[in-house]
């Protein structure tokens, strides 16, 4: 088997790399130009026709990427190759949609929803794959002293809050449509196992948002998610991201403000301290690689909060904080059960209310809690590591 790997800024290509060395597949690396370079239409096509020709002249199995990128399904088509990209992204289809049906693609998703979704339009040969952690990479680090008294705390919590952009926003909208959205966003919140806002969208309720309120939709198309898509608010896909945005934030601004009325919690982030989180330690941010490894063993529990656009996928975060020996406890998502197992591997809540009561009981039962955190950094040893879910994604490529 010989790969020509597309490589851009993703964190996870070095660890690909020394997994593919250590299967002892053969491959070579096309670099990423940028997104302002690749946008110009004659920088594009030079990159296209030069990659054609080193595909014809050095014989390649397939182009690998990750993530679906629409002009390497076209390289591939024209090369008769197979096009293989495995995406942590979501949503995760993007760029001109005709290339979704191409007969070499094989597109591996994170997220086992929009893999039934893009079935739902017959796009051939998509399937779910769950993501992969490198566990010897992830604890090479040594955590002084100095360190642990930075990192360790009853509860923590990694991410952004996105209050600003949200609330700005929301401000914007009278009062009818600001109390619409605000009972929308409740109870999408506590709907864990189905996208209600999805089945909402359409031009009608969009028009309802924006009618007369051009400053409503500059918002959404400014939020950071949307930044670079095209077409406007009636591309509903980017009033999704922002309406799902916003619960995100609720929830994760709802869940930190109640634990830590009895409990020590922190949140390493940009956010900078807000009136709802005053009992919170903003504790700023944590390198990816360096320093976050270092986390996730200080802190008895470790809380995921998922981004709300992420449908039914298994986060990375979720995977990287068990890699680490890390004690997990995260929201409900369905993908999670295809490997893992709830108060075994790590734990889930279903609700604000579970996830107050899951927390006490396991800051107050040590062994149960590292027990767990063991059985969660096994599973990601020897079976989510990306040794394993390359040899899938060979496998039913037909490699």
């Amino acid at each position: 088997m010989k790969l020509l790997i597309y490589q851009w800024n993703s964190l996870t290509h070095e660890y690909i790399y020394k997994a593919l060395d250590e299967m002892g597949i053969e491959y070579n690396i096309v670099h990423y130009m940028g997104v302002k370079e690749m946008k110009k239409e004659e920088v594009l096509q030079a990159f296209i026709a030069q990659t054609e020709k080193h595909i014809f002249e050095e014989g390649y199995d397939a182009l690998f990427s990750i993530n679906y990128i629409d002009f390497l399904s076209q390289i591939a088509y024209h090369t008769g190759i197979l096009y293989i990209c495995w995406s942590y992204d979501s949503p995760s289809l993007g760029g001109d949609p005709a290339t979704h049906f191409y007969d070499t693609n094989r597109i591996f998703l994170f997220d086992s929803y929009e893999v039934e979704e893009h079935k739902k339009r017959d796009v051939p040969h998509v399937y779910h794959m769950n993501l992969a952690v490198d566990v010897k990479e992830m604890n090479k680090f040594k955590i002084t002293p100095q360190e642990k008294l930075r990192l360790n705390s009853e509860i923590s919590f990694v991410g952004q809050l996105y209050r600003t952009e949200i609330a700005e926003a929301l401000e914007s909208l009278n009062s009818y449509k600001s109390a619409y959205v605000d009972a929308l966003i409740n109870i999408q919140m506590n709907t864990y196992d189905a996208n209600l806002l999805r089945e909402l969208m359409s031009e009608d309720f969009a028009y309802f948002l924006i009618d007369k309120n051009p400053e409503f939709e500059e918002h959404v198309k400014n939020s950071p998610r949307n930044k670079g898509e095209e077409g406007g608010i009636y591309s509903y896909a980017m009033l999704e991201n922002f309406l799902m945005r916003a619960v995100t934030s609720r929830e994760r601004i709802l869940l930190l403000s109640l634990l830590s009325r009895n409990h020590g919690v922190k949140l390493f982030g940009f956010d900078k301290k807000i009136d709802p989180l005053e009992n919170v330690i903003f504790a700023g941010p944590l390198d990816y690689k360096e320093e976050m490894p270092k986390l996730f063993p200080c802190s008895k529990i470790n809380l995921n909060i998922t981004v709300r656009s992420i449908q039914s996928a298994i986060p990375q975060r979720c995977l990287d904080v068990m890699a680490c020996h890390g004690f997990l406890m995260t929201n409900y998502q369905h993908d999670l059960f295809t490997e893992l197992e709830d108060g075994v591997d790590m734990v889930v809540y279903y609700s604000i209310e579970d996830a107050l009561e899951k927390a006490d009981f396991y800051l107050k039962h040590d062994k149960e809690r590292e027990e767990i955190a063991m059985n969660g950094y096994k599973k990601m040893r020897d079976v989510l590591n990306y040794k394993n879910q390359l040899t899938k994604i060979f496998k039913i490529s037909g490699l």
